[in-house]
């Protein structure tokens, strides 16, 4: 009883210091939303959040696992030890004015964040600060940690600081991000491979003398085709998304060399793995079949969350207070 007690008057702590101090998450979010720098290149904004929390009293460690921008803000000792994930690096070509429903950019472009980074980071800093306001009024045990983890769309920092370990002694972590309605997520999320896709071949004038040339960018192509057929013939939870990068410079020109990136998701780390590996066969095949080379490399994978569903239930009852 004495626990809930406790629970109960943190929560109230918390609500009324984040009424109190809304202006302030809001020039946050703002001052996020003008720096819009993307994966890797957030240093304003990383700076920005470090420096906030390091005069919340939060002992702040930058440059985690070999990053400049990631960063681990940590307040309190002990267990348990409760994460935060706070996010801020925007996408390119998606500057926008704001306010703004329909597109209309800042600066043709520019990046922006259209996945809503800016609320993402502002909003886990808030409650970091807001509940470990309430931790110690309150004088409850446990360790309140926000980490920084840069370049989410490039899913490259979350899994940098995996592999560095920072997540060791972490009991439990809490993430959202932005949506259409407030809700708690306890339904499967998809893994994620990303891929780059790269042709050899020969280069020659496309006039003059083609037979000469081995087209990078037709095997490409073929590549491209493969995946498209092979989606009739995969699960419905999956999904493959591609984006060419490199098609060559000039049209009388045969490409030697051209380049896509493919994304593959699907319900397990599994899963992914065999339409992996069914990916590979399609740029090997595009490539004897074009008398180019292929190469695959993978850029990143991240595997289906575990999802919580103890702390989900806690998150929903207290959405509904």
């Amino acid at each position: 009883m004495l626990a809930l007690a406790l629970l109960t008057a943190a929560a109230s702590t918390t609500d009324a210091y984040l009424d109190q101090t809304r202006t302030r998450w809001e020039g946050m979010s703002r001052q996020l939303w003008e720096y819009a720098e993307t994966g890797l290149h957030e240093d304003r904004s990383a700076a920005a959040i470090e420096d906030l929390l390091q005069k919340e009293g939060f002992k702040v460690e930058r440059n985690v696992a070999g990053m400049p921008t990631a960063f681990i803000a940590t307040a309190g000792s002990g267990a348990p030890v409760v994460a935060i994930m706070a996010e801020y690096d925007a996408l390119p070509g998606l500057s926008q004015k704001p306010g703004e429903a329909k597109k209309d950019p800042e600066k043709e472009g520019a990046p922006g964040h259209g996945c809503g980074h800016n609320l993402l980071g502002t909003s886990a800093v808030a409650a970091g600060v807001a509940a470990n306001r309430a931790r110690m009024e309150q004088k409850l045990p446990g360790t309140i940690q926000i980490f920084g983890t840069p370049a989410e769309e490039l899913l490259l920092g979350k899994v940098f600081m995996l592999k560095a370990g920072v997540f060791d002694k972490t009991d439990v972590v809490l993430s959202w991000h932005p949506e259409s309605a407030n809700q708690v997520v306890t339904r499967p999320r998809l893994a994620l491979t990303a891929t780059e896709v790269e042709f050899f071949g020969k280069t020659a004038h496309a006039a003059a003398s083609p037979w000469l040339g081995r087209s990078a960018l037709d095997a490409m192509e073929l590549f491209d085709m493969a995946m498209a057929l092979m989606r009739e013939h995969i699960q419905p939870t999956a999904r493959i998304h591609r984006v060419i990068k490199d098609g060559g410079r000039v049209p009388n020109i045969i490409p030697d060399y051209a380049k896509i990136q493919t994304w593959l998701r699907d319900q397990t780390g599994t899963a992914v793995d065999e339409l992996l590996a069914r990916m590979r066969k399609a740029a090997d095949g595009a490539a004897l079949a074009t008398e180019t080379r292929a190469k695959v490399t993978l850029l990143a994978s991240t595997r289906d969350p575990l999802n919580n569903q103890v702390v989900g239930r806690v998150m929903q009852k207290e959405m509904e207070r």
